[in-house]
C-alpha cells in the first residue's frame, strides 16, 4: 500500500473513532439524564404521598381551672383513625383513637376526674343514630405537656360483659367478668324466648366520676330489660384508670 492509501485508511479510522466516542458519550448523558428525570419524577409522587389531607373537624375553646384552652382536632380525610389533637397549639400525646365514634360531634367538658385537685379536659364522643356517647377520653396536663390518660381497654370489648338465658328457669343471668359482678333477674312470660345482648353503649361524667353504661336488651324488644353501670376510678399509684363500682338494674 503507497504512502497516499496509508494516509486515507488513518483519518477512516480516526473518523469512525470520533463517530463511536461521540455516540458513546451522548448515550451517557441520556441515560444521565434519564435517571435524574425518573428521580426527580419519583421523589416528587413521594413528596405527594407523604402529604396528607388533614380536615379540622372539631375546634372549641374548653375552661380548664378557670382558664380557656383551644382544643383542636384534626383528622385525615383518607384515614379516620390518623387525627392530631392539639390544645394551644400543643400536640397532645394519645393513647387510643377512636374508631367507633368519630370526633365530629365530639363535646369537651372539664373535671377533676382523677383527684389531684386540679381539672382534666374530658372529651365524649356522640355517634350512632341515637346520638348517645358512645366513647370517652381523658386529657391531662403533665410535666411533658399534654396527654391522654388511658381508661382500661376491657370497657371497648364486648368480652367483659355476658349475658346468659336461663330457659328453664326463666331468667336472664348478667356477668362482668372485670369486676366479678353477676345478677339473675326473672323474665316475665312475654319476654320468654328471645334471644338477649349488651349493647348501646353510653359514657356518662356525673360530676367527677366517669361511667360507662350498657343496655341489656332482648331481640325484638325496644326497652332494655336491665342497664350495666360501670364506674371508672383513677388509681394514684400506678397512674391509671381502673374499676370502679359496678351495678347491674
Amino acid at each position: 500500500m503507497n504512502e497516499r492509501g496509508i494516509k486515507k485508511d488513518m483519518k477512516r479510522m480516526l473518523a469512525i473513532s470520533a463517530v463511536v466516542f461521540l455516540s458513546l458519550s451522548t448515550a451517557g448523558c441520556g441515560k444521565e439524564s434519564a435517571e435524574k428525570s425518573q428521580g426527580s419524577k419519583a421523589q416528587a409522587v413521594g413528596v405527594s404521598e407523604s402529604k396528607k389531607s388533614y380536615e379540622v373537624v372539631f375546634k372549641k375553646a374548653i375552661t380548664v381551672d378557670g382558664d380557656r384552652k383551644k382544643l383542636k382536632i384534626a383528622q385525615n380525610a383518607e384515614n379516620v383513625s390518623d387525627l392530631v389533637m392539639k390544645v394551644d397549639g400543643e400536640e397532645v400525646k394519645l393513647k387510643r383513637v377512636s374508631i367507633g365514634a368519630g370526633y365530629v360531634h365530639a363535646e369537651g367538658k372539664a373535671a377533676d376526674v382523677t383527684g389531684d385537685g386540679k381539672e382534666e379536659m374530658i372529651l365524649l364522643l356522640h355517634g350512632g343514630a341515637s346520638g348517645a356517647s358512645l366513647e370517652i377520653q381523658v386529657l391531662g396536663q403533665t410535666d411533658k405537656g399534654w396527654e391522654e390518660i388511658a381508661l382500661p381497654d376491657e370497657l371497648w370489648e364486648d368480652d367483659n360483659k355476658a349475658v346468659v338465658l336461663d330457659q328453664q328457669a326463666k331468667s336472664l343471668d348478667i356477668r362482668v367478668d372485670a369486676t366479678n359482678t353477676s345478677k339473675t333477674i326473672k323474665l316475665s312470660p312475654k319476654q320468654e324466648g328471645a334471644d338477649a345482648e349488651i349493647r348501646y353503649r353510653g359514657c356518662k361524667l356525673k360530676g367527677n366520676q366517669i361511667v360507662i353504661q350498657n343496655d341489656v336488651v332482648l331481640d325484638g324488644r325496644p326497652n332494655p330489660v336491665a342497664t350495666v353501670s360501670q364506674e371508672v376510678v383513677y388509681d394514684k399509684e400506678s397512674g391509671k384508670f381502673q374499676y370502679g363500682k359496678t351495678q347491674i338494674d
